[in-house]
């Protein structure tokens, strides 16, 4: 299964990233600012004349027209190593993945999205399991790891699935780069959080993994795709 973006792509070079929410980037000699919905670190991502990746919305309630959407580290390598780091694109794609099947233990009958339980929201049902999706950019090595800044929301989010878990719970890495073999909590940067995965992981909250695919068409479009499941590691 795919989902290309709706919107219009453009391809430009990352020049810098600042005030958490914006980047400059360089299309055809031109630079522009752009807006990014990642609200974590980037921690390896923000290489300095990388090709990045852009949709234009142009709407009259955006000040920026541009959101950035994935970079390519694979700069100086013979081959493309795209990341995506919209992360407001991960429910869409883990939406698409639920749907097809790619997690045949939670089943494919998405029943609700951003769900409220209690004072929080889930971003799936699925049938009557509670599915929340982590969106995974850091590499370490040839592991992912979640998170790459200290999250109050996701240490809320894995408490949360716990107290749930008797109804069925799950919570899903969506890994935004094929370039990984597993992936876990980053204890390093939020030990706490990683201490919260393992007592849910521990009750019976199922936690599973996929990696996703960045393709980019010859007219400069971009599609986002499965690439494959992978192993959660919580030792």
């Amino acid at each position: 299964m795919s989902c290309p973006f709706a919107e219009p792509t453009v391809r430009g070079t990352l020049l810098r990233r600042y005030k958490r929410f914006f980047v400059d980037v360089d299309i055809d000699g031109v630079v522009h600012t752009a807006h990014t919905a990642n609200t974590g670190a980037m921690t390896g991502l923000l290489l300095e004349g990388a090709p990045v990746l852009l949709t234009r919305h142009d709407t009259k309630t955006r000040k920026f027209p541009l959101e950035l959407e994935a970079i390519d580290v694979g700069v100086g390598q013979q081959r493309a190593s795209w990341v995506v780091v919209n992360t407001i694109r991960a429910n869409r794609t883990a939406g698409a993945f639920l749907r097809a099947g790619v997690f045949p233990e939670l089943g494919s009958d998405v029943t609700g999205t951003e769900v409220k339980v209690g004072d929080s929201r889930v971003d799936f049902t699925v049938g009557t399991q509670l599915v929340e999706v982590k969106s995974v950019t850091l590499r370490v090595g040839t592991a992912g790891r979640f998170p790459d800044a200290r999250s109050e929301r996701a240490l809320k989010h894995a408490e949360m699935l716990l107290a749930h878990v008797d109804g069925g719970a799950a919570l899903i890495f969506l890994c935004q780069r094929t370039d990984i073999e597993s992936v876990g909590p980053a204890d390093d940067v939020d030990p706490v959080y990683g201490a919260a995965l393992r007592r849910a992981a521990q009750a019976g909250v199922r936690v599973l993994a996929a990696t996703v695919a960045v393709a980019i068409n010859d007219d400069g479009g971009g599609i986002l795709s499965f690439g494959r499941r992978i192993p959660v590691d919580l030792s």
